[in-house]
């Protein structure tokens, strides 16, 4: 702030005093103005006749009616004015008795502004020494900036800031510290890994509790460590952001000594790691809240290969590697020896330059999970929720390098025989696929959209098909949790289980969703969840919605089994020519949000699917890449109306694809299985690109229609799940059932949900948080948690 630069103390306060008074001053001009316009000033002041053309003299004595209506005027408001010096003078008057009351104010605010006498003592000295000195304004604008950051710093509050915690009894103050410093800590892998397992929390409680971690709050630019320092620990990122910067010199990890380490005493025997690991290391990385830097120190002998420096006002918890190893060694001697040495080994199998920031997490994250036998053979659901505390907050992606690991995958093809691997493999996955779909539904970029000075030149009706599409995909989501959605690991399968995944992993994965329809039409479906449901749309006569377009060909069909179960079947081209077959192209992972990277190139998602790039010369006029489009859903319907009535003996065998097995007669049913008369059904799935468009991934949507390694998301199909075990079969493997009763409830469920439009911003701010904490809810929830979670917020029976 620009008062900070000025020398005097008196100056200070005459400027802060000014500044004070010609704020009021305009509002009592705001006051005086609207009364001017809104009033009849005869009526004020009936004792004397006014020229009603003398507008200088009427907005004067508006002005000090405004002015005596606060309670500072002198005398009444209807007292005689015979001229315009008269007026002049009562003005005069009440301004100075104003001035008096601001300068009174002024004294106490710059009085809050500078904090207790200490404090202000400190600030009067630094002003002096600046002007007995005669520091040149330039460097005295740079002092005071800092200065003026300092006392806006955020509400964090450092321990050792608050004294009378000095004497709280130590067992007391070993609990606080625990429970203050233990959620910071276990964003770390082995810290999570630690306190989700069986093994006794002495340890932890006992690192904690000695002192071994501190909160560091630092002011802008200040340096946290600098390269070829000795490291002493590892740092957390909690408020602010840190820079790291690597430094040009970096030695061989070889040359790092290890013995300083008790538990580390067979390092050279033994070493662990994963081989398929390729190191990514940035020369410049800004690490937000979440973030950790320097683990290194924790575990080897180690000099800072960069310097790291605090961006705006930064807090930091800072874990001490002396305490860390000692306590370690003394209570969790053989779990941190074995991740210890899995660490050393893990940082020996990189390749280039050695950083502060080991880069990819998920070798150490499954480390660590193996170590305190975490998850190591058994998916757990509560793995994919992604974190959201006061610290840190993944369901909001900011950086670039954030935005890129959401869109790669954690699979590798060494995976397949490594069944933990695979399964913290597929874990990882699922969790990004919780925070894709849910920032295509509410993207990070909307809020900077609408109506901003940076708005993008999009027209309003691309961003009105981008509404309706958004809208619907929520309540396609608010379908499948409420209708319920089942899964079979075989082809078409009968034995149909409870959606036990995330419920937005069901269309991240490549697979289709084969909702069958018993009283209700497909176009009464598709009506309701594209235009809401008091939508009376004639497919007959207008054609499919605005949002939607029919595709010429597509190779999925549905067929009628003889048992009036609906499968879906898979053919050749020219067997589904003729089909129900329509697309919607979606913004996959959010209107202007970070696309998946192609090259050097840095490209955001459209509003339709086709990405675009900034010109820095034009940033309001993107610049589309037209020969790609990145997210398309696809739909196909039918109507078995007629087939159901009718023998299906001869077309059953004549709708089959070759080598398909016929079902067996004596299989039962399960009652989740296919209802009972289907009169038609629908398949919905998210694909990579629209038909003749390449992906981002650079898969190009031909007419061979070969199936892609990886979905829209970036992730693998659910084939590469498999050995993780019941995972989604490729043909009817996730089924939602419909009949005329569940509609009906769906569609008051509907009616009940407040959903916004993208574009658009909501006026209740409430409103917007619960929809997004709804949505973030169903889309984390498996299948039965997603369905008791709607009936227990919207009382629908």
């Amino acid at each position: 702030s620009s008062i900070w630069r000025v020398q005097s103390s008196a100056g200070f306060t005459l400027i802060v005093a000014v500044r004070f008074l010609l704020v009021v001053l305009l509002s009592i001009h705001m006051v005086a103005c609207g009364w001017y316009g809104a009033s009849n000033f005869r009526e004020l002041q009936p004792d004397k006749e006014y020229d009603t053309t003398a507008t200088f003299l009427r907005y004067m004595g508006a002005f000090r009616w405004s002015i005596a209506q606060l309670g500072i005027g002198l005398g009444h408001t209807h007292q005689e004015v015979q001229t315009i010096m008269e007026n002049l003078y009562a003005i005069g008057v009440n301004i100075v008795c104003f001035a008096l009351i601001s300068g009174l104010v002024a004294g106490n605010y710059t009085g809050m502004l500078w904090g207790d006498s200490t404090q202000r003592r400190q600030l009067e000295e630094l002003r002096t020494y600046l002007s007995r000195h005669k520091v040149s304004t330039g460097l005295r604008s740079k002092i005071w900036s800092i200065m003026d950051e300092k006392h806006s710093r955020d509400k964090y509050m450092p321990e050792r800031n608050v004294e009378l915690l000095q004497v709280i009894p130590l067992k007391l103050m070993i609990e606080l510290r625990c429970e203050v410093f233990i959620p910071i800590l276990t964003v770390h892998h082995f810290f999570a890994a630690y306190a989700m397992s069986q093994v006794s929390h002495r340890a932890l409680h006992e690192f904690v509790g000695s002192g071994g971690v501190d909160d560091l709050s630092l002011d802008n630019r200040d340096e946290v460590f600098g390269e070829g320092h000795v490291a002493q620990g590892m740092y957390v990122v909690v408020q602010g952001s840190l820079k790291y910067v690597l430094g040009e010199q970096s030695r061989n990890l070889s040359e790092i000594a290890e013995k300083d380490m008790s538990f580390m005493h067979s390092l050279d025997s033994e070493s662990g790691g994963d081989s398929q690991f390729v190191n990514e290391v940035a020369d410049v990385l800004l690490l937000r809240p979440g973030s950790w830097l320097s683990e290194p120190a924790l575990w080897l002998r180690w000099t800072h290969k960069g310097c790291a420096t605090a961006k705006a006002n930064c807090n930091l918890v800072f874990v001490r590697s002396d305490p860390f190893r000692k306590v370690m060694n003394d209570y969790l001697p053989e779990e941190a020896r074995r991740y210890a040495i899995g660490f050393l080994g893990f940082m020996n199998r990189k390749h280039g330059k050695l950083s502060d920031d080991i880069g990819n997490q998920s070798t150490l994250q499954a480390l660590a999970q193996d170590i305190f036998a975490i998850s190591s053979h058994v998916f757990k659901i509560e793995n994919c929720h992604p974190v959201s505390n006061r610290f840190r907050n993944e369901w909001e992606v900011f950086s670039e390098s954030e935005w890129q690991r959401l869109w790669r995958t954690a699979w590798k093809e060494a995976h397949l025989t490594n069944k933990p691997a695979l399964l913290a493999a597929m874990t990882t996955d699922l969790k990004r696929d919780v925070i894709l779909f849910y920032q295509t539904l509410f993207s990070n970029n909307i809020p900077r959209i609408r109506g901003r000075t940076t708005d993008l030149a999009i027209s309003p009706e691309d961003l009105q098909l981008m509404d309706q599409k958004v809208v619907f995909l929520k309540r396609l989501v608010l379908c499948l949790a409420w209708c319920g959605l089942y899964s079979c690991c075989e082809d078409n399968g009968d034995d149909l289980r409870f959606w036990t995944f995330p419920l937005a992993s069901a269309l991240c994965h490549g697979g289709r969703i084969l909702i069958c329809l018993e009283g209700v039409s497909c176009q009464q479906l598709m009506n309701a969840l594209i235009l809401g449901v008091d939508a009376d749309w004639s497919w007959e006569e207008k054609g499919p919605p605005q949002c939607i377009y029919v595709r010429r060909t597509a190779t999925h069909a549905l067929r009628i089994g003889r048992k009036m179960e609906v499968h879906e079947r898979r053919g050749k081209m020219l067997a589904s020519v003729f089909g129900n077959h329509l697309g919607m192209d979606i913004p996959v992972g959010g209107f202007g949000n970070s696309a998946p990277c192609i090259g050097e190139e840095k490209l955001f998602i459209g509003p339709a699917g086709v990405p675009y790039r900034i010109e820095k010369d034009n940033r309001y006029s993107p610049v589309f890449l037209n020969q790609a489009q990145h997210g398309h859903l696809y739909m196909f319907w039918e109507d078995f109306s007629r087939k159901v009535n009718s023998n299906s003996a001869e077309e059953d065998e004549n709708s089959s694809v070759a080598g398909e097995e016929p079902m067996e007669a004596g299989v039962e049913r399960s009652s989740t299985s296919s209802l009972r008369h289907p009169s038609g059904a629908l398949l919905i799935g998210i694909e990579a690109s629209a038909p003749q468009k390449m992906s981002l991934f650079g898969d190009w949507h031909g007419v061979h229609a070969r199936s892609k390694g990886q979905s829209a998301f970036g992730k693998r199909k659910w084939r590469d799940y498999r050995a993780c075990g019941e995972v989604p079969a490729s043909l009817g493997g996730m089924r939602v059932n419909i009949n005329s009763g569940t509609f009906t409830s769906l569609q008051r469920l509907l009616s009940l949900v407040k959903l916004s439009l993208p574009s658009q911003p909501r006026r209740n701010e409430k409103e917007e948080k619960e929809e997004k904490e709804l949505f973030q809810q169903l889309l984390q929830a498996t299948g039965p948690e997603a369905r008791d979670l709607l009936e227990a917020r919207f009382k629908i029976l």
